[in-house]
């Protein structure tokens, strides 16, 4: 069996990473916890960003998430903390790479 079935017992980590990949937040549930539960408790989690003069930047400008993220509340979040959300929609296509071809239907 899986470590996620819900009756089992193990843990998760979600985390949110900068664009070069560094975690930047780290947070941990039980297995049976919903990815998309953790979202906006991540992105408020990120600390100031250090390093140029002037107040401190506190949240991305844009957040990418795969479906397991996707969720009108959570967008409507994200919008409120003027943050672009660019996450996969359930029952639709994978976003593409760069040069990469749409799926044929």
């Amino acid at each position: 069996m899986s470590p996620v079935d819900r009756g089992k017992a193990g843990s998760e980590h979600h985390l949110i990473c900068d664009g070069k990949g560094t975690r930047v937040k780290v947070v941990t549930t039980v297995a049976n916890v919903n990815d998309v539960t953790q979202t906006l408790l991540l992105v408020d989690g990120v600390p100031p960003v250090a390093g140029n003069p002037g107040r401190p930047r506190m949240r991305p400008d844009v957040l990418l998430g795969d479906k397991g993220y996707d969720s009108n509340p959570n967008r409507r979040g994200l919008r409120k903390r003027r943050i672009l959300p660019v996450i996969s929609r359930k029952g639709r296509p994978q976003h593409q790479g760069p040069g990469q071809a749409p799926p044929r239907r």
